[in-house]
């Protein structure tokens, strides 16, 4: 009979470590970015910012600051990169980091976007 216990005890102790590494396994890293965004003049800038960094994959969060000129993104970085969140600004119509704006794009942007 205590064989048998120590045999459940031991199998529970196994069982539970191999879950708790499974879990942390899982576990997605979440990586922040702050990516200068000079060319952002307004609120309606920082929605459409907003709304096509939020569109990709894998992104958590983003917040733009106007004053200051940064997006501060959080990110799973097995899903996404800080290359793609530039280029989703930059296909938007604004300028990302080092990363030039689709001239394309900035001119179908709302004249308040156009301020610089």
């Amino acid at each position: 009979m205590k064989q048998i216990f120590l045999s459940i005890i031991t199998l529970c102790f196994f069982s539970s470590c191999s879950q708790q590494q499974n879990q942390t396994q899982e576990q997605p890293k979440v990586e922040s970015a702050a990516i200068a965004v000079n060319t952002v003049v307004c609120d309606m800038c920082s929605k459409t910012i907003t709304d096509a960094v939020k569109k990709i994959d894998g992104v958590n969060s983003i917040s733009v600051d106007v004053e200051k000129k940064i997006a501060t993104v959080e990110f799973i970085s097995t899903k996404t990169n800080l290359a793609s969140l530039e280029k989703s600004i930059t296909d938007a119509g604004y300028n990302a980091n080092d990363k030039k704006r689709n001239p394309d794009a900035y001119e179908h942007l709302p004249g308040c976007c156009k301020g610089e």
